[in-house]
């Protein structure tokens, strides 16, 4: 599993929620220390990531470049890769890093999916697989009731049957997610 999630620290109970069959009570405890550490310095997403890839069934990235890389090359690699669709918030990136990574990436594009790399991410995979069986995407607004920036790009995924809207979660309501996770 590839879970991408750039506000690691705020996302320790959802973590928890998403991956707690994996992660033993062992591994929970820490992540809960970390959550509930009052030293002011609050959790690194790095320890975050370390803790979660002790399971060895489930992969972190906080960073779009790092994420991007992961699914250009590896994807295939992965049942499930649960991504969420804004990844600038934590540590933001630069143009150049991923034009390295993915030459195709224009300036146009990153202005297009700033604050919606995840939506990039399903756009690299949507014609190489089979993205509705194991790609979602979490977002921090209901797909329902707001309406969701770069709406008619997935909505065109989802006229051609290449997405669907079950494939996006509400963080905070994953259960189902959860469900598919373990299962």
């Amino acid at each position: 599993i590839l879970y991408v999630e750039d506000e690691l620290s705020k996302n320790i109970p959802g973590i928890i929620r998403l991956f707690e069959k994996y992660l033993g009570k062992k591994r929970i405890r820490r992540l809960k220390a970390l959550e509930e550490d009052d030293s002011g310095y609050g959790a690194e997403p790095a320890d975050i990531k370390r803790i979660v890839e002790e399971t060895n069934l489930v992969e972190v990235e906080y960073r779009f470049p790092d994420a991007l890389r992961k699914v250009i090359c590896h994807h295939e690699k992965y049942a499930l890769l649960i991504i969420d669709r804004n990844l600038a918030e934590y540590d933001p990136y630069e143009f150049r890093e991923i034009a390295e990574i993915d030459p195709k990436y224009s300036d146009s594009q990153y202005d297009k999916y700033f604050e919606r790399e995840g939506d990039y991410l399903l756009h690299k995979l949507v014609y190489k697989t089979d993205a509705m069986r194991r790609f979602y995407l979490l977002t921090g607004n209901s797909i329902h009731s707001d309406p969701i920036r770069g709406h008619d790009d997935i909505t065109t995924l989802i006229d051609f049957g290449k997405f669907s809207e079950r494939n996006f979660f509400e963080k905070g309501d994953e259960a189902k997610l959860r469900e598919i996770i373990e299962n």
